[in-house]
């Protein structure tokens, strides 16, 4: 008997591995296939049937094994289908999966270029954020060209008031790097500016006068807009203006600081000088004598000139005791024959004051005084001739005499001359009459007796008297 044993069948396996795998660049990945058969002595055929790359089908067998090799340029799901066929038809499939990815550049971005105020040079300026970041996370150096580099800052010394070039590199595994420039000027430190007013002189009144004294404009500029401080030594300083009280007659120094973040500081001095009120001075006219004609005249005195003068300036009124002040006159109406006192005053801003006063006396008009030629007595004979009397004078105390007459004749020169009417014994009478300006009068009175005293002539010989001649007579005179 013939005894025989069945074998049956195995299927065959292939195995084709899943992996996941990163790449600097595009590069091959290669991978192993391996199929197996339990059945010893199977010839087994090994093949790709499906997905990217070269896979070279082989027989055999078991285990039996094969190399897939596939160029990789793009990152991404990469399948492959391999197939395993033994003798009898049996078969079997692996599927390999790969997961590509492909690096990415790393990146670096880096603040703005930068402009850097300094208070002075040397200097450590820092410069942030540098932000990194790389989708592969694998970042192996960050560098910087200067300075150090620390966190997401670089800081370093700045020594030249010159640009600075901030350059950082940020390098991954695969060498791929990334750069960032950051340019830094800087700005130095210029020191603020303070500019006051003019020397300045003010008035007072007195030493110890607690007078507001006010300074100003005092002018504050910084080129870089960084002033921190503004102060005074004296006073309060408020805006443009430094306010203070006044406390003696000295100078006061006044200064002002300014002064910047970075310290630098600036100052301006002002020199306040002071000026002491002086009294205002009234000069007026000498005593004056005012001449009336009676005590009751209301007669308009006026008094002049009052001359004013202040070394400061600073006259504040102009004061008569007695009538009205006018420019430099002063006008009142007289009242009685009594001296008049007039006092006029000048009054300065200060209070300060002078004063000057003018006595006015009255001459009360005294009346003139007329005086004549004596009586006088003129004798004619037949014919009057003209007569010429005088002198006719006159006198006032007050040299005031307005006018003279004399009634009867024409009064020339201090003289009168009239021709008497013939053959008539007469007496004329001549009124002298002064008179002044008031009106006061006074008169004399001149007598001028006229005569005719002729009587017939009387004729007388001379005595009877004899002449004797020789021969021959001559001239005789009797």
């Amino acid at each position: 008997m013939i005894v025989g044993v069945l074998a049956l069948n195995n299927a065959p396996i292939v195995i084709a591995p899943d992996s996941t795998k990163k790449l600097c660049v595009g590069d091959t990945i290669k991978f192993t296939v391996t199929a197996t058969d339990a059945d010893a002595g199977d010839t087994l055929v090994l093949e790709k049937t499906s997905g990217p790359g070269t896979f070279t089908t082989v027989s055999g067998t078991s285990p039996l094994s094969g190399q897939l090799k596939h160029f990789v340029t793009t990152a991404g799901t990469y399948t492959y289908i391999f197939k395993v066929t033994d003798e009898c038809g049996k078969v079997d499939y692996d599927t390999a999966t790969w997961v590509i990815t492909l690096n990415s550049p790393p990146n670096v971005t880096g603040p703005a270029d930068k402009n850097v105020f300094l208070c002075s040079l040397p200097a450590t300026i820092c410069v942030k954020p540098f932000a990194f970041s790389d989708p592969d996370n694998n970042i192996q150096s960050k560098t910087s060209n200067k300075g150090t580099l620390s966190g997401d800052s670089v800081c370093y010394t700045a020594t030249t008031p010159g640009p600075d070039t901030i350059i950082v590199t940020v390098t991954d595994s695969c060498g791929v790097m990334d750069k960032d420039t950051v340019i830094v000027t800087k700005t130095i430190n210029s020191a603020p500016n303070v500019t006051g007013p003019a020397d300045k002189n003010v008035f007072l009144c007195t030493c110890n006068e607690a007078k507001l004294i006010v300074l100003k404009p005092f002018a504050f500029s910084d080129p870089n807009s960084n002033i921190q401080s503004r102060t005074t030594n004296k006073g309060t300083l408020s805006g443009d203006s430094v306010y203070y009280t006044n406390t003696s007659c000295n100078p006061d120094t006044i200064i002002v600081t300014v002064t910047d973040s970075c310290g630098a500081m600036d100052k301006d001095t002002v020199i306040v000088t002071k000026t002491l009120n002086s009294a205002p001075v009234v000069t007026g006219p000498a005593d004056k004598n005012v001449f009336l004609c009676s005590c009751n005249e209301a007669k308009l005195i006026v008094l002049k000139p009052f001359l004013f003068s202040d070394p400061n300036s600073n006259i504040q009124s102009k004061t008569t005791n007695k009538g009205t002040l006018s420019g430099d006159s002063v006008y009142y109406t007289s009242t009685s024959c009594n001296p008049d006192t007039i006092i006029v005053t000048v009054t300065d801003s200060c209070g300060a004051m002078d004063k000057d006063t003018v006595i006015v006396t009255k001459t009360l008009n005294s009346a003139p005084v007329a005086t004549c030629p004596p009586n006088d007595t003129f004798e004619f004979n037949c014919t009057a001739s003209q007569i010429c009397i005088g002198p006719f004078n006159s006198s006032d105390p007050n040299n005031n005499i307005a006018s003279r007459t004399v009634n009867g004749a024409p009064y020339a020169g201090g003289n009168v001359c009239f021709t008497p009417a013939n053959g008539i014994d007469s007496v004329y009478k001549f009124t002298f009459i002064v008179t002044d300006s008031c009106g006061a009068s006074d008169t004399c009175m001149t007598l001028i007796t006229v005569k005719f005293v002729n009587q017939p002539p009387v004729a007388m010989c001379p005595p009877n008297d004899t002449f004797e001649f020789n021969c021959t007579a001559s001239q005789i005179c009797i």
